[in-house]
């Protein structure tokens, strides 16, 4: 009788499919793989599936990401659950009902120093599948993920409100902003995600954030304003830099203005490093190195830079535009 082989063997003769094509045997060892018991296994079936792009095993990935969620599967890491529900996501299934019962799925393990949940990346994961399968209520989803007392999800569930492009998620996203106690990551994806959906309808809002006493949130509302490319959010930009910009925040904002990449913001900057104090124009020139490929305006940046005759803003001109 055959000895059986160890699971890393059975997993290591898995993994060599992966160096071929898809071969109807490679389909349907992977098949098999994910219908095994064995969470390891199934994990690496999930992953080869994935990569060769065996679209037809979408159903089996279905069945073992629905056998796997259960309680007594002992998934133990979610080593099964996260690469189905990612390959899931590659193929484009499109049940809901497998996403809805991924970002609800909390599975706490013991750990050092007290238990850890196991089930983020899948929380996040199936937040996103619910996005693109473009789900009804995928809003309310995200309002409950939003809440979730894990910062990775927090984050997950603001930029999948962006992706939804849903105008009623700026009504959530500026709620989380307002209620405030947030850190530099949730602050920035929120601004981040409302530009995202309607930039003309938030631009006002994130401009009156300018001047919060809080600095990571005038910085994340300036990166946001940025990355709009419209002339208000400029002139916002733009009114704030010559009103009041502390040392601490002023690269984030001179980015922020560089990222608009319209020439009055251009124009703006090349005033900067012609005019202003030393390590402005500095801070200037780091943020203009956005435009290091474009030769028009890296001849404008090396004028602006030799007209001071410093050779420590030469250096750093050097070193940004390499």
């Amino acid at each position: 009788m055959a000895k059986r082989l160890s699971i890393d063997d059975r997993i290591d003769t898995l993994a060599k499919l992966r160096r071929g094509p898809s071969t109807p045997g490679a389909v349907e060892a992977v098949k098999a793989g994910l219908a095994d018991k064995s969470n390891l296994f199934a994990g690496k079936a999930a992953v080869v599936c994935r990569e060769l792009s065996m679209t037809t095993l979408a159903a089996d990935l279905v069945a073992a990401f629905n056998r796997f969620i259960e309680p007594s599967s002992q998934d133990k890491g979610c080593a099964a659950l996260m690469p189905i529900v990612q390959a899931m996501q590659t193929f484009g299934v499109s049940e809901p009902d497998v996403y809805l019962r991924g970002i609800h799925h909390v599975q706490m393990e013991a750990a050092y120093g007290g238990a850890v949940d196991a089930a983020i990346g899948v929380r996040c994961e199936s937040a996103f599948g619910l996005v693109r399968i473009g789900y009804r209520d995928v809003i309310w989803e995200l309002a409950g993920l939003l809440a979730d007392p894990q910062k990775e999800c927090r984050l997950a569930a603001v930029r999948a409100i962006g992706h939804s492009g849903a105008e009623a998620g700026l009504s959530l996203l500026k709620y989380k902003i307002l209620a405030g106690a947030m850190d530099a990551d949730v602050a920035a994806e929120c601004f981040g995600s409302l530009a995202q959906i309607n930039p003309a309808k938030v631009i006002p809002f994130m401009g009156r954030h300018l001047d919060s006493l809080d600095e990571m949130i005038a910085e994340a509302a300036a990166l946001a304003l940025g990355s709009t490319r419209r002339p208000e959010a400029f002139a916002l930009l733009k009114n704030q830099w010559e009103r009041r910009i502390s040392p601490s925040s002023r690269q984030a904002f001179l980015l922020a203005i560089a990222t608009l990449r319209i020439e009055p913001a251009v124009a703006l900057l090349v005033s900067v490093i012609a005019t202003a104090d030393t390590r402005a124009a500095a801070d200037a020139v780091k943020a203009m190195a956005l435009y290091r490929r474009d030769d028009a305006i890296r001849a404008r940046v090396a004028e602006a830079v030799a007209s001071r005759k410093d050779a420590a803003l030469s250096k750093v001109l050097e070193a940004e535009f390499q």
